[in-house]
């Protein structure tokens, strides 16, 4: 029996690689897979997306459905409202984390298996990566795919957002198909590459940019190359132009949406310090010798004493372009990284479309570990041709990486944590792989790769902890009141100023606020936040208002002077703080403190939805909140991004509902379609005549159900091709 499972292991050597980086994925998430409740959380103590986002997200669709059997396109719950369908911050279509949502199992037992599955497809798409376009053996190629898998770069980032994380670990396998397409010019490549871009445009929009960027430099080089051929030249342009249009297609549901909100995105108003935003620190480039005791994940690019040694040997490699192309990759990824720190950066930002949108310059490193593991796989093949390439002055050369790395790690370690003792783990390997490589054994590729396994394999396990719901979900008793009366059935909006009731704990008590974490921003709508909370600060931040976040200034949040008539447009009726407000003007009051929460009562507060007089409306903001004529419109029911209203006019007027406006809201009079007008440039309108109507209005954008039907279309073609082309293929052969 043993020995016909090595057989088989011998003659299916591709189909035994990704059952290694299947075990390998479990044992890394067997603490959250083997208890379902728990909380994948990161040890360095700066929250995590996977509630912000994730989980947020997600439950609130299961809310959608619970209540009401539909699947919302609309986000009530944060920054006065927001879409889901088209928003990039969002990955909830992905089709696992969708799953996820759909089965009934506990949400983080599905993100656990979400984030298992992206931890074998790194591995997975490193190893075609390096075995399909690169002139690597098989072990070299299952040695580049465990350090990219292992890299804390991805352990860091899985216990935040894993949609994004997810993003990364299409990455390579997303190049690796691309680079198939370009170098063969097949057709049957364009259309995997073509799928795999389509997953990670809408998984993560950032690393689908900076692949292009690369894509197209591979493509320019790759012209160069056949500037002689026209034929093959006019094949690869043709290749290229499918594997956009299948790219398109596959991504039309997150494209054409987004296409109709790009206009009116805050990140229109970035300017060169706004993109600056978390650049690589310089002394962070000590992460090449060992990780940053913070475990923070924008700077986290470690990847191992090991994969440095092996890299070393690239330099042999006869494989001179590819050596060089992946060395560009790792320099150019680095270098701009440290944001404006050199001219790099400002010089992409400025020529290359779409980088002006993006900011966190640091977030290019992922490119950079990728580079790192390439490059190692061309060493570790010229290590194994050749078994005198190396001597026994690595040994100490091993010895001395050893000491400097655990000698950083303990310098730079944070008090109480035991984690700098993971340097004697990688000494171990990386001693232990250069005295395997001098002795050359009959079993060095093993040996070489459980060094790997035994270096990374903890190191990235340190990065992940598990946390409790009652830890993570804990709603101040200050807000008892807040939730009785949503109980009660009012509706009402909240402002928290310092975001004392993030968005997990509002979805958990299906709350409604007008401030919010989230990089999806409508202009009009942080405009009118800025105006309404006092905030002073132009600056773009993640967080509406600006001033709840620390990005720009750490105490800002001070600075905000909240305006209760503005905010009552905004139907909020709670304003919720964790410092005294000082100089408040009669409107808002104080009503309850506990601790450092105080809770004030706002009496400026406007209904959900009201008449008012359009010449009102057309005069400003002010003119709204003082005119006598506003009256209460009564709502029968509010959906999951959807209104029904009986509205009786006495006279030619406009229904004010205050909710944001975005692309993609409809509205029916008496059944009969009617336009949605922008008040107050964020609000929405609808004029109605005399008499009594009644109203509905949904966010239904017609460029999601186009995008849909084009997604699956694409989907079923791009299948049926591929069914076709591989039954050509054993045809010819045969």
């Amino acid at each position: 029996m043993f020995h016909s499972v090595i057989n088989w292991f011998r003659r299916h050597p591709d189909l035994s690689v990704a059952l290694i980086f299947a075990v390998l994925a479990c044992a890394l998430m067997s603490p959250f897979l083997l208890a379902p409740d728990a909380i994948m959380w990161p040890r360095s103590g700066l929250g995590s997306d996977l509630i912000t986002y994730n989980w947020t997200s997600a439950q609130y669709i299961r809310q959608s459905l619970t209540n009401s059997g539909s699947f919302p396109l609309w986000w009530d719950t944060t920054m006065s409202g927001m879409p889901l369908a088209g928003n990039p911050a969002v990955r909830v279509f992905y089709p696992p984390i969708l799953l996820s949502i759909l089965l009934p199992i506990s949400l983080f037992w599905g993100f656990a298996w979400v984030n298992t599955l992206s931890f074998w497809i790194a591995g997975i798409g490193m190893y075609v990566l390096a075995r399909r376009t690169m002139p690597v053996g098989r072990c070299a190629a299952f040695i580049a795919a465990l350090i990219f898998m292992l890299t804390p770069r991805i352990s860091a980032n899985i216990v935040g957002d894993m949609g994004y994380t997810a993003g990364l670990c299409w990455t390579p396998l997303t190049f690796a198909c691309i680079r198939a397409a370009i170098d063969k010019r097949s057709l049957q490549w364009a259309i995997l590459g073509g799928l795999c871009c389509g997953f990670l445009f809408t998984l993560n929009f950032v690393n689908f940019l900076y692949l292009g960027l690369f894509v197209a430099a591979y493509g320019l080089l790759q012209v160069y190359t056949l500037r002689h051929t026209p034929r093959k030249l006019l094949k690869l342009t043709g290749v290229g132009a499918f594997m956009l249009v299948v790219m398109a297609g596959a991504a039309a549901f997150m494209l054409f949406p987004l296409l109709t909100f790009l206009p009116y995105q805050s990140r229109q108003a970035f300017n060169l310090a706004d993109a600056n935003y978390l650049a690589l620190p310089l002394p962070f480039l000590t992460e090449v010798l060992f990780p940053g005791p913070f475990k923070f994940p924008e700077w986290t690019f470690y990847a191992g004493l090991l994969p440095i040694t092996f890299m070393m040997f690239s330099f042999r490699s006869p494989a001179r372009r590819e050596f060089w192309w992946w060395v560009g990759v790792l320099l150019f990824s680095v270098i701009f990284a440290l944001g404006t720190a050199t001219p790099l950066y400002g010089l992409v930002v400025q020529i290359v479309p779409g980088f002006s949108l993006m900011r966190v310059p640091s977030r290019m490193l992922m490119f950079a570990v990728m580079a790192i593991a390439a490059l190692s796989a061309l060493g570790i093949d010229v290590l194994l041709k050749n078994r005198r390439a190396i001597s026994k002055n690595w040994v100490v050369l091993a010895v001395m990486l050893t000491l400097a790395s655990v000698t950083g790690r303990y310098v730079m370690r944070r008090p109480e944590e035991l984690d700098w003792l993971l340097g004697l783990f990688a000494g171990f390997s990386i001693i232990a792989a250069s005295i395997a490589l001098v002795l050359n054994p009959r079993q060095i590729k093993p040996i070489l790769a459980i060094c790997v396994v035994v270096e990374l394999l903890p190191l990235a396990a340190s990065y992940m902890r598990t946390a409790s719901f009652e830890e993570i979900f804990a709603t101040p008793p200050i807000a008892n009141q807040i939730i009785e009366d949503d109980l009660n059935g009012d509706i009402f909006r909240i402002f928290s100023l310092r975001r004392e009731l993030p968005d997990h704990l509002l979805t958990l008590n299906r709350l409604q606020s007008v401030d919010g974490l989230n990089s999806f921003q409508f202009t009009h709508y942080a405009d009118l936040m800025r105006e309404a909370s006092g905030c002073p600060l132009e600056e773009v931040t993640a967080a509406i208002p600006a001033c709840a976040s620390p990005e720009v200034r750490a105490d800002a949040y001070l600075l905000m002077q909240p305006v209760p008539e503005l905010l009552g447009l905004l139907n909020v009726r709670y304003v919720l703080s964790s410092f005294e407000l000082e100089d408040l003007p009669s409107s808002l009051h104080q009503i309850a403190q506990d601790g450092e929460y105080r809770l004030y009562l706002n009496d400026a507060e406007l209904p959900r939805a009201f008449l008012a007089n359009t010449g009102d409306l057309n005069a400003g903001r002010f003119a709204i909140l003082q005119s006598p004529d506003v009256i209460p419109a009564a709502i029968n029911q509010v959906g999951y991004g959807s209104f029904d209203l009986t509205v009786d006019a006495p006279e030619s007027m406009t229904l004010v509902i205050s909710e944001t406006w975005a692309p993609g809201w409809q509205a029916t009079i008496d059944g009969q379609a009617a336009s949605i007008e922008r008040v107050s440039d964020t609000l929405l309108g609808i004029e109605l005549a005399e008499g009594t109507h009644h109203v509905q209005v949904n966010f239904s954008p017609s460029a999601f159900t186009i995008g849909v039907i084009v997604t699956l279309s694409t989907l079923i073609l791009a299948s049926v091709t591929l069914l076709y082309i591989r039954a050509s293929q054993k045809q010819n052969a045969g």
